[in-house]
């Protein structure tokens, strides 16, 4: 029994509020959720067990599932979000987060009950984070200060390596059509655009609406710039061409399915024949 008391004190206990983020009651929820900002905050709070962890986050989804009107969940999940930003620590941050994954992961079930493995990121949960990832970055980078390099292909390669290794067709094609078709549409418009003000313009099959993710285009582009020493024109098709590299780099891993190998190689090959047009000795007969 000391040796645990003398573990214990070395570090600040997590909190035991599973049962008041729960409540029934706002005002505990609420008083809970402001406790363990407290604590997260504290500078001498060391990174959580995966077991502590655990229980705090399931204690959180709960919280969240009992705030069931539209105006206290966007509340609630603001707050949950700004905790992330409270922990002095980069590295227990990062184990926070973690922590918020594996509990969607874990209780993913119990809201899709159509998930055929819940040891497994479920399907439904990869369309989502898909369909709103892009969209979400760009307003991240909105609100925060630019002159921070955006690591895109870092941020990219877990929806890259999903496609390489997915067996599942849907899942494949969700995050080519959320995903990756739409920036690179972005960023080969903005190239091709650039090129057609000193080269003779090229029949261009898509068509473009507005401009998309400008924050994301500028936060890459101008790190591009610095990196480089190119015209920012330029860079949105160097961009294009470091995520399409990547595609390239992770289908040719050993363990990526087959069928996939071959849809990313073919990514690959028509996107850059857009950027570069098509290799000499391919020309129409």
């Amino acid at each position: 029994m000391s040796d645990s008391s003398n573990s214990t004190a070395s570090k600040p206990e997590v909190p035991a509020l599973g049962k008041y983020l729960a409540s029934t009651e706002k005002k505990t929820r609420d008083k809970a959720i402001k406790s363990l900002a407290t604590f997260l905050s504290d500078d001498s709070q060391k990174s959580m067990s995966p077991l502590e962890r655990a229980k705090l986050w399931k204690g959180l989804f709960y919280c969240f599932w009992m705030s069931d009107k539209p105006l206290v969940q966007q509340e609630l999940s603001s707050e949950l979000a700004n905790l992330a930003l409270v922990i002095p620590s980069l590295d227990s941050a990062v184990g926070f987060i973690r922590g918020f994954w594996e509990a969607m992961v874990r209780e993913w079930a119990g809201i899709d009950r159509y998930s055929p493995d819940d040891k497994k990121v479920p399907a439904s949960l990869s369309y989502h984070l898909a369909d709103i990832y892009l969209e979400e970055l760009d307003k991240a980078l909105d609100t925060s200060n630019n002159d921070h390099n955006l690591p895109l292909i870092t941020l990219l390669k877990p929806f890259i390596n999903l496609s390489a290794y997915t067996p599942n067709k849907i899942t494949y094609s969700r995050i080519q059509t959320a995903l990756l078709t739409p920036l690179l549409d972005e960023l080969i418009f903005r190239a091709t655009s650039s090129n057609d003000e000193t080269t003779e313009p090229q029949p261009r099959k898509r068509k473009r609406s507005s401009e998309a993710y400008p924050n994301i285009i500028e936060s890459v582009s101008k790190h591009t710039s610095k990196a480089q020493d190119m015209p920012s024109a330029e860079n949105p098709q160097i961009v294009a061409k470091e995520v399409l590299n990547a595609v390239f780099e992770v289908a040719g891993h050993t363990d990526t399915k087959d069928a996939n190998r071959r849809k990313m190689y073919a990514l690959w090959k028509q996107r850059m024949e857009e950027i570069e047009g098509p290799p000499e000795g391919d020309g129409v007969n």
